[in-house]
């Protein structure tokens, strides 16, 4: 099935968290423990279905009004942020990432990484994996005003990178990931252990991204 949905693309836009990197059991040890705090529960279907690829501040947003929290918005923001930055340490990226970003670079195509994350959520941990040369160019989440699945993030990474949206792919673990590249006229791929999230979205769903190699034309 997968030699038969090939796409000749020229550059590659990679998600970070909960894509390349496996961040998603840090983020959601953060988020019940911040509304344990406010002797609050909160549960797996609400973090996958309404948290799962928004920024930080959306997310604290969400639970401020979600569960009527004490301390005003930037409060919050504050201890939310501070908890991400410690968390960070402890993610590690998944196991086939940094052998598919070395395919992609071997093949000369462009590669981008788009993330609604800050940049300081990020680097650190990208410098740490010294993949800093894998990438040609970086899109994050305090570039923009409106993050995913607004399209603007995927609109301004194809500026970055010089080429059409018919010549880049775009590879998402969330739902809003998949929209945000989808309205932007970008053919995208969703990784995900859970297909019916995202295949109603995504032009093609795979379970682990070693088989994403397998879906780009080499010629």
């Amino acid at each position: 099935m997968i030699k038969q949905n090939k796409y000749k693309i020229k550059c590659i836009l990679f998600d970070w968290d909960g894509t390349l990197i496996n961040d998603l059991p840090a983020l959601k040890k953060i988020y019940f423990n911040f509304l344990k705090r406010f002797r609050e529960k909160g549960s797996k279907e609400e973090f996958n279905k309404s948290l799962n690829g928004l920024t930080i501040p959306q997310v604290v947003k969400f639970l401020k009004k979600q569960y009527n929290l004490p301390y005003n918005y930037k409060e919050l923001l504050k201890e939310y942020e501070e908890n991400i930055v410690k968390a960070m340490d402890s993610s590690k990226p998944f196991k086939s990432a940094q052998q598919v970003l070395q395919k992609f670079k071997k093949m000369n195509l462009c590669i981008g990484l788009v993330t609604s994350s800050k940049k300081k959520y990020v680097w650190e941990t990208l410098t740490k994996l010294k993949w800093e040369n894998y990438f040609n160019f970086y899109v994050f989440g305090n570039e923009i005003k409106k993050t995913k699945p607004n399209p603007d993030i995927y609109l301004l990474a194809l500026k970055k990178s010089g080429f059409k949206n018919t010549e880049a792919l775009a590879v998402e673990d969330s739902t809003n990931g998949v929209i945000a590249a989808k309205n932007a006229g970008i053919i995208t791929i969703g990784v995900s252990k859970n297909k019916h999230i995202l295949k109603k979205k995504a032009d093609f769903v795979i379970s682990d991204l070693s088989k994403l190699p397998f879906l780009i034309k080499n010629d």
